[in-house]
């Protein structure tokens, strides 16, 4: 297959390309299944050849793997099908493929590097790599443009709420039960878990529109994800936030009435409860670094809410 597909030639028109082998290929292709293939019997080899020929003509839908190139099996499969799809709208259904199979690297490279997207459509995709939960996509997206303050409206946060597994904890709590959550009922929980030291702007959305934005969606954003449990996503919207302390400290609390529950309504196993724990741990310890830094810089107290935090190469961001 791999001589045939190399030696292959190009007929048609304008309108449809197809692929054939010429007549010296057709021979040589011949000659090696009768030496690989013989001891089954003429019959089998004139169908391997059928075969090779039909692959050939439709080289659009084949793909040869290389292991020693691609990462892993499901990559090359992920490619193939990628390079399958050409018709109007190959890009979007690339794209819907790349974000299912989780696989950031293959969008990275082989969509992202054909082509451009509007910021109507990345921040769609953004929407689905937020259901999917692929934190790896999400901060794909956001490096290629997608923008997480024109995406965030009033209409888009309450879907994402009213789209969380029936299953989880946090829908147990908002008392999910076939009726539409408002994200008023979600600022109830969140000033329920943080015992009333904090006012959600979720309950002062009287008289805004669906389409109204928020001058802090990824505080909005952070807060979802660690609800959902999905402290890696929280982690990448902490990336963001202009108020990380703060941030940090009511994921923090959040991350503590999640696993005090759990125990209560016995949701969870002992890996579960110390997955939560940890992350507990990891943004105290970020909320704490963030006002050490402030002690030694001398700021102004208020200056903790805004100070900008260090990554893990201790760059600012």
């Amino acid at each position: 297959l791999d001589h045939a597909e190399s030696h292959e030639r190009v007929v048609g028109s304008d309108i449809r390309t197809v692929w054939e082998l010429g007549e010296n290929a057709s021979k040589t292709v011949k000659v090696m299944i009768e030496k690989h293939f013989h001891k089954y019997g003429q019959e089998v080899c004139k169908r391997i050849f059928q075969k090779v020929t039909q692959i050939v003509e439709c080289r659009n839908m084949c793909r040869m793997y290389d292991t020693n190139e691609e990462t892993g099996l499901d990559h090359a499969i992920l490619r193939a099908l990628i390079d399958s799809i050409t018709e109007d709208g190959a890009a979007v259904r690339q794209m819907h493929l790349a974000i299912s199979w989780d696989q950031p690297d293959v969008a990275k490279k082989y969509i992202f590097g054909k082509y451009t997207f509007k910021i109507d459509t990345l921040n769609y995709f953004l929407k689905v790599a937020i259901q999917c939960q692929s934190t790896s996509f999400v901060r794909l997206l956001l490096h290629e443009g997608a923008d997480l303050k024109h995406f965030l409206t009033v209409g888009e946060l309450t879907n994402l709420y009213n789209d969380i597994p029936e299953d989880s904890l946090v829908a147990k709590l908002l008392n999910i039960d076939g009726t539409r959550v408002s994200l008023d009922r979600v600022g109830v929980l969140i000033e329920d878990i943080l015992e009333g030291v904090y006012r959600s702007q979720l309950r002062d959305l009287d008289g805004r529109n669906e389409s109204d934005t928020f001058s802090n969606p990824s505080d909005l954003m952070m807060t979802y994800a660690t609800l959902l449990e999905n402290f890696e996503m929280a982690l990448l919207f902490w990336e963001f936030t202009k108020t990380p302390a703060i941030g940090a400290l009511i994921s923090c609390k959040i991350c503590h009435f999640l696993a005090n529950n759990q125990k209560q309504i016995d949701m969870a196993d002992e890996e579960a409860l110390a997955t939560i724990k940890q992350a507990a741990d990891t943004f105290e310890e970020y909320a704490v670094g963030i006002l050490d830094e402030c002690s030694s810089e001398r700021e102004p107290l208020q200056m903790f809410l805004t100070l900008p935090r260090k990554d893990q190469n201790n760059s600012s961001i």
